[in-house]
């Protein structure tokens, strides 16, 4: 596959995968890698390198499990 037609590709599957979102969906997966990006970036991570222990102790911490952890700001916000 030579790279125009990668990139092709590329452009026809972000389409449709945009295409298949409401708006209110895509705003919500954006605040939740947001809260979860600020999360890691915290505590010390790079969000894009959390490994699964990273996200299972991030969904802790918001709800409530991980008492350790200062929570205040980490809840979620509407």
């Amino acid at each position: 596959m030579n790279l125009t037609m990668t990139s092709d590709f590329s452009c026809k599957s972000m389409a449709l995968r945009n295409a298949s979102q409401s708006e209110n969906t895509k705003l919500a997966y954006q605040k939740s890698w947001n809260h979860f990006n600020k999360w890691c970036s915290d505590i010390g991570l790079y969000a894009i390198q959390a490994t699964p222990h990273d996200v299972i102790r991030f969904f802790m911490v918001i709800s409530g499990f991980d008492q350790s952890a200062e929570k205040s700001h980490l809840m979620f916000r509407t």
